[in-house]
């Protein structure tokens, strides 16, 4: 047998001594060849995704051939290939990670090209477990338009009576996934005959002599030509699934039905496997299902926009030529907004994405996968979330995960003395959603001109304002059923400390000790802990002195940490506490806290409503020549531990 290609086996829905005359799409396995990728995480990671080793390809009926794949010129359609490639992980189209670009068959006969990630969250988990060398394979799926009799690979392979000779196919490929194991992704695709969607295979109409190097004495078996047309035969025998095979495909259809319950419940599991449909056969029958309740459904918060890679922009820049359109369309509804995106903006991507939305009295969701570019970009704009805290996504607007209160006991033990009952106290870590509304007022010079700096312009005011509003809350908010609870009144009350003492370096260097002593005490694993400072504090400690005229921090806080761990400043700790000018500190291990965010934002328009500037004076929008942006997004911020924060109150230095 010919040495082939990783996990090659593909059963193809016939039981008939011969080829099929349609095939769906094929899928083959190779090791993830990739050179070293570049350095910074938008650079192109290289990667090999086909070669013309020798596949078995295995009827239904159990009859074979071997399949090879042509690298020649002619042999390879590459209308696809040249303009890019969708990379997919595990052949799952819900899993989109970038694109493959820059495909072409190489001198060496191998087929290679450039991953480039998007920018979503999946995209970048990929790319890190790719770089992890998690995901060590890539697999194409591929569809064979035409298939040539060739010399067999290995002559033993004609005494086999189920062998059907050797092929070189011309071929197209489709698709590239990333996969974590070298299992064939594409067993059983084919057998449903009105499932996956076949593609005819020229060159199999009559049968073909073999080659001059392949000439022997033929057989009774090589006197059936491979298609035999308008000819009645009798079908050979399934050959019996093993427990094995049977067990394999229960668990890969019950995975499809863990993940999508609502559609694909255990009566329609049982019915595809009765039916011998295959896994893609199901994922196929869910997506035609959620496009059904799509369109059914007068809003669409979880809509996602396919983006091409010619069509990528900053991140960013789509959710604030969205917020233009709808700004534009104002009330001439959503189709004058789609026809803004096309005219003025040029952008496809955002008119497709109008064009699939509805305007309901709540205004109009931002797709979710333009709307995680904005969640992504809050990132380094909030304080809070800049210090990389857990994300956790609220698809139904609430998140709940354990959390340990007390750590389990341990103790020595005599000789056959009974071991003593050991245990730790759990409880629950409980988000749901908060809705926090910004009011952003935007120029309409801004909103009328295709200006790409415009776009940037209203993208960097959305997410500041988000941001700004975020930190408010995440800090300071008491918390309420609207709002959510912030770290000065998550902390437990044990670790909220009144300042006390002068301002002399030895004293302010014992208070914020306290802090670090605040969470140590409590085994706090410091993992990722950090500060949070006032603008006058960080003032007062870059320039505090020690005897010698020396400064005592400010070397260190230069490299933007404070006792070894990183700190940010914000304006929203306030200055004006207590009697008028006591402030706060924060210490808090960051690896501890959650936000939750739900992967939607609402935005609503109006050219006539008005709003307070920041100094309380009521402003006509109209008058103003302004269009007033009001964005909703929800999210809900704890902690697995409410120990692991520790507050300074009545903080007074630089006053």
């Amino acid at each position: 047998m010919p040495a082939f290609s990783l996990y090659t086996h593909s059963r193809i829905v016939s039981t008939d001594k011969q080829i099929p005359q349609q095939l769906p799409v094929q899928y083959r396995a190779f090791a993830l060849r990739a050179e070293k990728a570049q350095d910074g995480d938008n650079q192109p990671v290289p990667l090999s995704f086909s070669s013309d080793n020798p596949v078995k390809r295995v009827t239904w009926g159990g009859y074979w051939w071997n399949e090879i794949l042509g690298h020649d010129a002619g042999e390879v359609i590459d209308g696809r290939m040249k303009q890019g490639l969708t990379l997919l992980v595990n052949h799952d189209p819900d899993q989109r990670a970038g694109r493959l670009e820059n495909c072409a068959i190489d001198a060496d006969g191998i087929g290679r090209g450039d991953a480039y990630f998007g920018t979503t969250g999946f995209a970048k988990t990929t790319r890190q477990e790719v770089d992890d060398k998690t995901l060590r394979y890539t697999s194409v799926g591929y569809i064979i338009h035409q298939l040539n009799r060739v010399a067999d690979a290995n002559a033993a392979d004609d005494e086999d009576e189920d062998y059907l000779g050797t092929y070189r196919a011309t071929w197209e490929p489709v698709e590239v996934s990333l996969v974590a194991v070298p299992a064939d992704p594409s067993v059983g695709v084919g057998r449903s005959l009105n499932g996956a969607e076949q593609y005819p295979v020229r060159g199999l109409s009559a049968p073909k002599s073999k080659p001059a190097a392949a000439e022997k004495e033929e057989d009774k078996r090589m006197a059936t030509p491979a298609v035999v047309p308008n000819v009645e035969t009798t079908p050979a025998a399934p050959a019996a699934p093993t427990r094995d095979q049977i067990m394999t495909e229960f668990r890969e259809m019950d995975a499809v039905r863990q993940q999508y319950p609502d559609i694909f419940t255990e009566a329609v599991r049982d019915t595809f496997i009765a039916n011998k449909r295959s896994v893609s056969d199901a994922k196929s029958y869910v997506l035609d299902e959620q496009a059904k309740r799509s369109a059914e459904s007068a809003v669409r918060p979880d809509a996602v926009v396919v983006v091409d890679a010619a069509d990528k922009v900053e991140p960013g820049i789509r959710a604030a030529r969205f917020v233009r359109s709808i700004a534009a369309g104002g009330k001439n509804g959503v189709a004058a907004s789609a026809r803004f995106a096309r005219e003025v903006l040029k952008d496809a991507v955002i008119e497709r994405a109008l064009n699939a939305s509805s305007m309901t009295a709540g205004g109009i969701f931002i797709p979710e996968n333009i709307s995680a570019e904005v969640i992504e970009l809050l990132r380094p704009a909030s304080v809070v979330r800049s210090f990389g805290p857990s994300l956790a996504p609220m698809a139904n607007g609430s998140f709940t995960m354990n959390k340990t209160t007390s750590g389990t006991a341990a103790s020595y033990i005599g000789e056959n003395k009974p071991i003593p009952v050991t245990g730790m106290t759990a409880g629950a870590v409980k988000l749901s959603a908060k809705k926090l509304a910004a009011l952003v007022p935007i120029s309409n010079d801004l909103i009328r001109y295709s200006s790409y700096s415009a776009d940037a312009w209203v993208r960097t005011d959305l997410v500041r304002a988000i941001a700004q509003k975020e930190d408010i809350s995440f800090i300071r908010s008491t918390g309420s059923e609207f709002s959510p609870r912030g770290f000065r009144w998550l902390a437990n009350q044990a670790n909220v400390i009144a300042y006390t003492g002068d301002s002399s370096l030895g004293n302010v260097t014992n208070q914020l000790g306290l802090l670090v002593l605040a969470l140590r005490k409590f085994n706090t694993p410091m993992v990722n802990p950090g500060w949070i400072l006032s603008p006058r504090t960080e003032y007062f400690l870059m320039n505090l002195r020690d005897g010698l005229g020396n400064f005592a921090f400010r070397a260190e806080m230069l490299q933007g940490k404070l006792f070894m761990m990183p700190y940010k400043v914000t304006t929203q700790i306030p200055e004006n506490l207590g009697a008028g000018t006591a402030t706060e500190i924060i210490l808090a291990d960051f690896a501890d806290v959650v936000i939750g965010d739900v992967p939607a934002i609402s935005v609503e328009t109006s050219g006539e409503a008005s709003y307070q500037d920041v100094d309380g004076s009521a402003v006509s929008a109209f008058q103003n020549d302004q269009t007033l942006i009001r964005m909703i997004v929800e999210h809900d911020i704890n902690v697995k531990r409410d120990t692991s924060i520790a507050v300074l109150t009545g903080v007074t230095l630089g006053s």
